[in-house]
């Protein structure tokens, strides 16, 4: 048994990318138990989940560090508006496993952009310098 908790906050844009975040989570678990707390002048409610691993779950958002989730959340703003601008569906332009990925690594130079796992050199070339002032303004 595990325990996770998460902040939704209220704000338009925010609440949505931090539902899908939970949402994501929730799917990938076994969930025991969810406790949500409101409080007042915070600006958000916190959502607490005790759960167990799914059998043959793979690695999920939820499993990311602070700093590799804020990475997450940047990547996947920045994925989200790029689609949107090119007509396309955000997974066409760049796939969560691929922004997991990413959000796992230290990459601050195309180089290792390349190191990341399903990242290649076509990628770096239409998206590598995006990319890279995205992480670098974090």
């Amino acid at each position: 048994m595990q325990f996770k908790s998460f902040q939704v906050r209220f704000e338009p844009g925010l609440r949505e990318m931090d539902e899908r975040r939970l949402n994501e989570f929730l799917a990938s678990v076994k969930v025991l138990s969810i406790k949500n707390v409101v409080l007042r002048g915070q600006g958000s409610w916190t959502v607490s989940v005790i759960y167990e691993q799914a059998a043959g779950a793979k690695h999920s958002a939820a499993e990311l560090s602070g700093p590799e989730q804020r990475r997450y959340d940047a990547l996947r703003a920045w994925r989200d508006r790029r689609a949107g601008a090119m007509g396309r569906k955000p997974f066409a332009v760049v796939s969560d496993r691929l922004l997991l990925n990413m959000a796992k690594e230290n990459v601050a130079e195309t180089s290792d952009l390349l190191s990341v796992r399903g990242f290649g050199p076509r990628k770096a070339e239409q998206y590598g310098d995006e990319i890279l002032a995205v992480l670098a303004s974090l």
